[in-house]
């Protein structure tokens, strides 16, 4: 039986995160996707001077990074500083990696959908990392 993260779709032949490998399932098409996404979050939240760090367990799951050793910083009393460095267009892909990190069966009830909100929020910080990539 076949893994369900394999199954690509047999009306699915474009590459969508520009890999190359269009014999992939659609679960791998996506999760690169949201790694180049994570990738352009962190480098567009360094560029406006305050980094990042992502962390899916612990809410509000965005935090500031400003020593880049990928652990939040902590304020006086020892909680993490949530970040607070936010631009529109970073919240809106932030709040789009949230949702595609945490929806893991998104790739098998609308994958395209997903495919759309990735490219379109990658694009939004970084249009140089969707060469190559395909938007449904």
């Amino acid at each position: 039986m076949e893994k369900l993260s394999t199954i690509r779709g047999a009306s699915s032949t474009a590459d969508f995160d520009g890999d190359g490998d269009i014999t992939e399932g659609i679960y791998g098409e996506i999760d690169s996707m949201r790694s180049t996404l994570f990738e352009a979050v962190k480098a567009d939240a360094k560029k406006n001077g305050t980094p990042i760090v992502y962390s899916s367990a612990d809410y509000p799951y965005f935090f500031v990074d400003a020593n880049e050793d990928v652990e939040p910083d902590k304020h006086d009393q020892g909680a993490s500083v949530c970040y607070n460095a936010w631009t529109p267009t970073l919240l809106r892909a932030a709040s789009n990696l949230q949702y595609a990190n945490k929806d893991p069966g998104a790739f098998s009830h609308n994958p395209k959908y997903v495919i759309q909100f990735l490219y379109d929020s990658i694009a939004g910080l970084d249009t140089a990392a969707v060469a190559g990539m395909t938007r449904p």
